[in-house]
């Protein structure tokens, strides 16, 4: 009876605190129907604000201090309190409870802590851990400390002679220690004061202070290790910081023993987006000869007002094509005559768009007469009013084109276009007409600035542009099927031979086999020619249930009334296209495209495709024929004598436990001979992966196949884990709730 009557009295306290116990009962364990039922909490209609208490015995201090022993548990909102031992003050503006012995605390699945002791505060969710263990699962971080001190709702954390593992769970041989740690888990930065790099218990690096961004790769710290038969062994060591706001700095130093020592380094700065810059310095000291090679880039932009507009590019090095070559920059972004420094400065609102620029060309070719310069002043005046039959548009460009060496002459282009246009819909068909005036003079003058000559030119176009959209029910599963047709003539009645020797400034043609009407990109120079064709573009996709794309499929067709001056080039411009792209089902896919030269009756290029994809599993199986001529014009520039028929085969599968084997090979048929062909063994251990790879290739060399590269390449890289599920998982079997 006397102890009813105080199992009563301390009831009546837990209630006036906003707490409940849940006693145990024999064969009724009230926390195990809390565990199962917890996530919804209109079950046992559990309030936020309460604290739901479990332990094996209670004891009371009258009058506001509680002892909860043996196996005890709370559970508040999202938040699970493990410990032998809780003592409970309440006061009058707060609630404080002390965890002691064998303490753990889970918050919402998204962290875990253990520790010796913990001092938690209920009202404000502020906790305080002493000798700690911690992991966050969503940012894979965790490691220990000292003191740990949650604030602000779960979302600062503060570390006191702390560490944070670099590596995948579970992994301690990287890590970085401080003795002051800050995590702001909504912005994503950790900072840390007097920072030091550990590779198991030996310190690597140390810096005074150090800035992280989750946002970028958080394993940038740990170094790399590779070898290759051709440039040898090297290391790569890495770190990144945030200077200041918006300021993000890495540091790349790397030593390969047959190159020597390299030194790369960048900065960003960004600002709310309408401001970015971006600088890049490269220096290398060359083993063999030991000189010095360097690379700069610099890139600026930023927007005014939404109205006013800056880019700057800069780029510079006093040897580009050993960096090119050595160490494998993306050749797509040098291309012939790729654009080395750009200074831009445009102004648009509704009507004008007005730009003024300078552009300097790093030119590949071996022709000393190649223009590298053409600075130029651009403006654009549009009418355009839905309410208007007839819209105006004018376009002007004055363009100087110059020459490195001096003994050349430069060329002076303006370039006028008054254009009318106009663009009406009826029953889902689009129709726009647009009529324009081109006039271009050219002024040429000596290296002296000595006027040479001058050349009119002048030529009206004719354009019209049809557009036919209509969506189609299958009835089918509920499929349906959009579908477009596109019609384009275009006539530009201009047969005047050109009578100035005008240098050829190239521009790369790129197809999209994924929308085949892009234009064709026309040299900056003289992009005037006789044209007399229409373009007929067919597309249709087909949507499932879900909406979405399960296929799709475009033919292209280029016809051409009257020959041009480009007829005996005519080969390297394809005049039929076609694609198709088909999703079988969620794992497998087939995509196809082919290029035609249809006024010399030749394929220049065709390419199939099956794709397979499923968890660590991964199938490609392609077939690709080039022709010699697209091989010549328009990648290799090379003479290659044989056509290519290729075939393509990659796949990656698990071999066991953590072993992964990576192959691919392209057989050419003709002749026979292998183009590519690599193997890789993989094999992921707790913290690191080990590839190991081996690659044949044909290097391309003038009439001749034979000349084979053989390359052996070993990395040593820290292994990538983000599968949160599974740690949460392992994180439940491990811990005993019960």
């Amino acid at each position: 009876m006397k102890q009813l009557i105080n199992n009563l009295f301390f009831f009546s306290f837990l209630t006036l605190y906003g707490i409940k116990a849940l006693s145990k009962v024999t064969g009724c364990d009230n926390f195990d129907i809390l565990q199962k039922t917890k996530h919804t909490n209109s079950s046992l209609h559990l309030e936020k604000n309460k604290l739901y208490i479990y332990s094996d015995s209670i004891n009371i201090e009258f009058p506001n201090k509680f002892f909860f022993i043996g196996n005890a548990k709370i559970y508040q909102n999202k938040s699970l309190f493990f410990a032998k031992k809780f003592k409970i003050i309440n006061e009058k503006q707060r609630t404080l409870i002390f965890a002691t012995d064998d303490v753990k605390y889970i918050f919402n699945s998204d962290f875990y802590i253990t520790g010796v002791k913990a001092f938690f505060v209920k009202q404000t969710g502020d906790l305080d851990f002493y000798k700690i263990n911690y992991h966050f699962f969503n940012d894979n971080i965790f490691g220990n400390a000292t003191l740990f001190k949650i604030r602000n709702d779960n979302k600062l954390v503060l570390l006191k002679n702390g560490s944070i593992s670099i590596c995948k769970y579970k992994c301690y041989l990287w890590k970085i220690s401080g003795s002051k740690i800050i995590y702001n888990r909504i912005k994503k930065t950790i900072k840390i004061w007097n920072p030091k790099i550990y590779f198991k218990k030996f310190p690597v690096f140390y810096f005074p202070y150090l800035k992280i961004n989750l946002n970028n790769n958080f394993n940038h710290f740990v170094p790399s290790i590779n070898y290759n038969n051709k440039s040898g062994f090297s290391i790569l060591f890495s770190y990144q910081s945030n200077l200041f706001k918006n300021y993000y700095f890495y540091i790349f130093p790397k030593y390969t023993t047959n190159h020597g020592f390299e030194f790369n380094n960048k900065l960003f700065y960004t600002n709310n987006l309408n401001k970015q810059q971006y600088v890049n310095f490269r220096w290398l000291k060359s083993k063999k000869n030991n000189d010095y090679i360097w690379f700069f880039r610099w890139n600026y932009e930023e927007s005014l007002n939404n109205n006013i507009n800056i880019n700057a590019h800069y780029l510079n090095s006093n040897n580009l094509f050993y960096f090119i070559n050595t160490f494998e920059l993306n050749k797509k972004n040098f291309i012939e005559n790729d654009i080395v420094t750009q200074l831009k400065l445009n102004f648009s609102n509704k009507n004008w768009k007005i730009e003024s620029a300078y552009r300097k060309f790093y030119v590949y070719t071996a022709d000393k007469g190649a223009y590298n310069t053409s600075p130029y002043l651009y403006f654009k005046y549009n009418v355009n009013d839905k309410n208007m039959y007839l819209n105006f548009q004018l376009f002007g460009e004055l363009t100087q084109f110059q020459i490195k060496k001096d003994l050349f002459s430069k060329i002076t282009r303006t370039h006028i276009e008054p254009t009318f246009f106009n663009t009406f819909f009826y029953s889902g068909i689009s129709f726009n007409n647009e009529i324009k005036l081109i006039i271009m003079n050219y002024y040429e003058y000596n290296y002296n600035n000595t006027f040479l000559k001058k050349v009119n030119k002048y030529a009206p176009q004719f354009k019209t542009n049809i557009h036919l959209l209509k969506n189609i029910i299958i009835n089918y599963k509920s499929y349906f099927q959009s579908m477009q047709l596109k019609f384009q003539y275009v006539y530009m009645p201009y047969h005047k031979k050109n009578d100035m020797k005008l240098k050829y400034v190239p521009c790369m043609l790129n197809i999209d086999y994924f929308n085949i009407s892009n234009n064709i990109c026309y040299n900056y120079l003289n992009p005037f020619s006789h044209s007399n064709k229409a373009t007929l573009e067919w597309k249709t996709y087909i949507y499932d249930n879900k909406y979405i794309e399960r296929f799709n499929m475009s033919f292209k067709k280029i016809l051409n009334f009257e020959p041009s001056y480009t007829k005996k080039f005519r080969h390297k411009y394809p005049n039929f296209f076609g694609i198709a792209n088909w999703k079988i089902n969620k794992y497998l896919k087939l995509n196809s495209a082919f290029q035609l030269d249809q006024i010399n009756k030749r394929f220049l290029k065709f390419d199939t495709q099956i794709i397979y994809q499923k968890n660590y599993y991964s199938y490609f199986l392609g077939y690709r024929f080039l022709s010699q001529y697209w091989i010549n014009y328009f990648q290799l520039n090379q003479k290659i004598q044989n056509n290519i028929y290729e075939i393509q085969f990659s796949g990656k599968f698990l071999l066991k436990n953590r072993f992964f084997i990576l192959a691919s090979n392209s057989y050419n048929l003709n002749p026979i001979k292998y183009l590519k062909n690599t193997f890789n063994i993989e094999y992921n251990a707790s913290c690191f992966t080990y590839k190991l790879q081996y690659e044949q290739k044909i290097n391309f060399q003038k009439n001749d196949y034979k000349k084979i590269e053989q390359s052996i390449f070993l990395n040593i890289g820290l292994k990538q884990s983000n599968d949160v599920y599974l740690q949460k998982i392992e994180l439940k079997n491990n811990i005993n709730v019960n």
